[in-house]
């Protein structure tokens, strides 16, 4: 398969996988809301002690990620529920703690996918010059000129601009936690400011997932200022510098 075309594959996979969560997130959402009212009456019994000020946090936590997730998903999220300012009674305590524990669990199929989806943003928009590349589930990929928001076709980014950013879909969303991952002369194609960035890029990543990665390189820009964690594997060398 082409470079050309394996982009568009890749933006069609990430379109599937966040119809698969908003499919389990309407799952979710029947299974909570056909369960609500019997559960409102056994919190009402609860004697347990609960927090105004940790309701009000996880509230607000909530709303923020609510508004994230307005800009990826166009499924209907459920709207925010507006708190009084003055001290809240025990009962409605009860009551927003158990719409928040629902709120939560309806939120979760999303929160993986949606900090993956935020860091390739950042990753890709620091290294696209005059374009900004936005995931929707609506569209996939999309990459835009930054002043004129014109869209432009994914098939005439350059070869290094396809390559990374499949290399970092790959990453992100095909590598399992726990992974061994073997990177074999990222430097192919990479602008020599991409090839200074890469390294540090990757470890965030890898921070997120949840693997180990090896890099093999000729490039003393991809090592940068790494050079204690780098191995020489030339004939006559003695190996790894550092850790």
């Amino acid at each position: 398969m082409s470079e050309r075309s394996r982009i568009r594959e890749q933006s069609e996979h990430i379109r599937s996988l966040l119809r698969k969560a908003q499919t389990e997130h309407s799952r979710i959402t029947q299974g909570l809301d056909r369960t609500f009212p019997d559960r409102v009456l056994n919190k009402a019994r609860s004697e347990s002690v609960i927090d105004s000020d940790q309701i009000r946090d996880r509230y607000s936590k909530q709303n923020a990620l609510r508004e994230r997730l307005s800009r990826v998903v166009s499924v209907k999220l459920q709207e925010e529920l507006p708190l009084p300012e003055e001290e809240l009674e025990p009962w409605a305590l009860a009551l927003l703690s158990l719409y928040l524990d629902d709120a939560e669990e309806k939120l979760k199929p999303f929160g993986d996918l949606l900090e993956k989806i935020e860091l390739l943003e950042k990753i890709v928009n620091k290294r696209l010059m005059n374009k900004t590349l936005t995931v929707t589930a609506e569209e996939g990929l999309t990459v835009r000129h930054s002043t004129s928001s014109l869209s432009i076709d994914l098939d005439s980014l350059s070869s290094g601009e396809q390559h990374e950013i499949i290399l970092l879909i790959d990453l992100l969303f095909n590598v399992p936690p726990g992974a061994v991952v073997l990177i074999d002369e990222p430097e192919i194609s990479l602008h020599v400011a991409w090839q200074i960035a890469f390294l540090p890029d990757v470890i965030s990543i890898a921070d997120l997932v949840g693997f180990r990665f090896i890099v093999a390189t000729h490039s003393p820009q991809i090592i940068h200022d790494k050079w204690e964690h780098a191995c020489s594997l030339g004939r006559g060398n003695t190996g790894c510098s550092g850790s």
